[in-house]
């Protein structure tokens, strides 16, 4: 991907252009945003958040891994500033399941959907990512480029990738 404007949070708002279409948001950064339940000041900076459906796909599939595993080995955990490997005790995993299934819904409801559609033919690299990368977030980077729109990443390397 090339040209793809991107930033992390916290967001300063002097480092980004003005866009009059909602940026993107990968599905980690939209779980932290969650976690950290910043999501309405988010929106309200931006006027809304874009998403893709295989975003909202891999939501679905970690409620339905949650599901069918009873206790899982380990969740991704918001550690102070930072995400760490936690382990899941007794009633931590109906809490993780009920915490996706709200930020499945409310994504769905307040978030654009765009389908994951490159401005350009993909060549070399870029074909190479979808064979490294979950569909979720190369899907991302695809409908971030293909629409022309900010990329809101807490990921550096993804980021990267996307410049």
């Amino acid at each position: 991907m090339t040209g793809v404007q991107t930033c992390a949070l916290p967001i300063s708002l002097n480092s980004i252009a003005k866009t009059t279409d909602p940026p993107v948001v990968d599905p980690i950064t939209l779980y932290c945003i969650w976690v950290a339940e910043i999501q309405n000041a988010v929106i309200e900076v931006f006027g809304g958040l874009s998403i893709t459906q295989s975003t909202i796909d891999l939501i679905t599939l970690l409620i339905e891994n949650l599901k069918s595993s009873g206790m899982a080995n380990g969740f991704l955990r918001m550690n102070g500033e930072h995400l760490s490997y936690g382990e899941l005790e007794h009633g931590a995993v109906e809490y993780e399941i009920s915490r996706l299934e709200s930020l499945r819904s409310w994504a769905s409801a307040k978030g654009t959907t765009l389908p994951a559609i490159p401005k350009n033919d993909l060549e070399g690299q870029q074909v190479g990512l979808y064979e490294v990368m979950d569909p979720a977030c190369y899907d991302t980077l695809l409908a971030t480029e293909g629409h022309g729109r900010l990329l809101i990443s807490e990921d550096s390397y993804f980021r990267g990738i996307a410049k």
